[in-house]
Order: structure tokens, then C-alpha cells, then sequence
């Protein structure tokens, strides 16, 4: 009785073997996948620039929150915005920008000091102007796709062929 109920325990453990002995080399390709990644100092790299400009992110916000005050504070004695104020704002916007473009792992370009100092350029026109390229791309290709339809739907209707009939007959 003893023999009848180990037996189907045994068959089970008999016909996982060919699985576990399949699977040990994948096991064995994952875990030094695994290690590579781990061992990469490219990884640990960028993690250290990320804590770094993780750290650079939060003073910037407080020194943005100064540019923004001191700009307010000088339109309501002067009537005017001061012109470096406005300059170096664009600048530090800029700047946090492309950290959190590279903390979101959007770009692996380092923010400055491992690139140039941001130059005076908004970001915003630069996105309007490719949107705006863009557009325009997209708009050429549709008129030249509505031309090649229309003249595809006058071919099928023999407009061509009408207008033709009617040029002669006016000759």
C-alpha cells in the first residue's frame, strides 16, 4: 500500500526532471545577465549623477522661487521687468529642465557643469517652432495626398476626359 502511494509521488518528481535540468541553463544565463547589469559602473555611474542633480534640483527650485519674487517685487516698484532677472530666469529654467530630463531618464546628457551653461533661448518658441515645422510637413503631405485623390477620382469619373472634349470644342 505504501509502494502505490509513493509511486505516483516519484513519477511526478521523474518527469520534472527533464524541466529542472531544461531550465538550469537559462537560470544560469539570466543570473550572469543579472550580474552584468548589477557589476555595470555605467549604471552605478548614473546613479551618482542622478543623487547629485537630485541634490542640485531642489536648490534650484528655491533659487527659482528668489528669481521669481525678486522679478515680481521689481515690476511693482518699477512698472518694468528687469532684463537680467528675466535673462537669468530662462537660464535656470532651462537648467532645471534638462535635469529632470535626465533624472526621468529622458536623456543621458549631464546638465551643466558636464555641458555648456544654458544660453538665454526659451525652450517654449524652440518647441512652437518644430511643432510648427512639423505642422507644416504635415500639412503638405495631406495637400499633396487630397491632390493625387482628386485627381485619382477625376480619372475615374472621366472629368479629365470631359474638360478635354471641352478645350477642343472651344478650339
Amino acid at each position: 500500500m505504501d509502494d502505490r502511494a509513493a509511486a505516483p509521488h516519484v513519477i511526478s518528481v521523474a518527469s520534472l526532471i527533464p524541466a529542472l535540468l531544461l531550465s538550469r541553463p537559462m537560470e544560469i544565463a539570466m543570473n550572469e545577465e543579472l550580474k552584468d547589469h548589477v557589476t555595470n559602473t555605467n549604471v552605478w555611474m548614473r546613479l551618482l549623477f542622478m543623487a547629485l542633480f537630485g541634490v542640485v534640483y531642489a536648490v534650484s527650485r528655491f533659487v527659482l522661487l528668489a528669481v521669481v519674487v525678486a522679478q515680481f517685487l521689481w515690476l511693482l516698484f518699477t512698472g518694468s521687468t528687469n532684463e537680467r532677472l528675466l535673462s537669468f530666469g530662462g537660464q535656470l529654467a532651462t537648467f532645471v529642465y534638462q535635469i529632470l530630463r535626465y533624472l526621468t531618464f529622458n536623456t543621458d546628457a549631464r546638465p551643466y557643469p558636464f555641458a555648456d551653461w544654458p544660453d538665454n533661448t526659451a525652450l517654449i518658441p524652440e518647441v512652437v517652432e518644430e511643432a510648427a515645422a512639423d505642422e507644416a510637413w504635415d500639412d503638405a503631405s495631406e495637400e499633396s495626398a487630397e491632390e493625387a485623390v482628386i485627381v485619382e477620382a477625376e480619372s475615374e469619373t472621366g472629368i479629365e476626359a470631359e474638360e478635354e472634349n471641352s478645350n477642343k470644342d472651344k478650339s
